[in-house]
């Protein structure tokens, strides 16, 4: 399936003006950028749905690369997730472990306490990671993927679907 032209349909972009300064990619973060991302910006730029969900331009993951999240200095470089929750003990057989140092945001949620939007850049292939550094949802698939199944509710991810969001349609504003 071509998740791009379905999150362009979701989201009403057909003919939309995007700024052209959004769209494109001049430069990498360190661990590269997977494919889902790069064309998700290289045919809409950064752009937030519904004032919810906020997929960052390049120049802000660009940026934040270097800055990384005020909410990491206190927290574990690696972190043991069972069950979708942060543990303290060491990793146990059925457990997965999150590297803080290979994560790349991308998106946030604007929701309730604030959820972040990652890519883990460090396994064979591309996990999405949502979290708000005490819960962790992981999902082995590109942010394309991962938006789109997000958009239409093909997705269990508790901290960002509720009754009323996503619904069947959206608005979006282009960065």
């Amino acid at each position: 399936m071509d998740y791009i032209k379905g999150i362009i349909s979701l989201v009403g972009a057909e003919g939309a003006e995007i700024p052209a300064y959004s769209r494109g990619v001049r430069g990498e973060p360190a661990g590269g950028l997977p494919e889902g991302y790069r064309r998700l910006v290289e045919e809409l730029g950064g752009f937030v749905v519904d004032g919810v969900v906020a997929v960052m331009p390049p120049e802000s993951v660009l940026l934040y690369e270097r800055s990384h999240d005020p909410r990491l200095a206190g927290s574990e470089r690696r972190v043991t997730v069972d069950d979708g929750y942060a543990m303290k003990l060491g990793p146990r057989r059925g457990d997965e472990e999150i590297d803080h140092d290979r994560m790349q945001k991308w998106a946030e949620a604007r929701v309730e306490n604030g959820w972040s939007i990652f890519w883990e850049y460090s396994q064979p292939e591309t996990r999405i990671v949502v979290t708000d550094y005490f819960e962790y949802f992981v999902y082995p698939m590109q942010p394309d993927e991962f938006l789109y199944k997000l958009l239409t509710r093909r997705l269990d991810c508790r901290p960002l679907i509720d009754a009323d969001w996503p619904g069947e349609r959206f608005e979006a504003a282009f960065l």
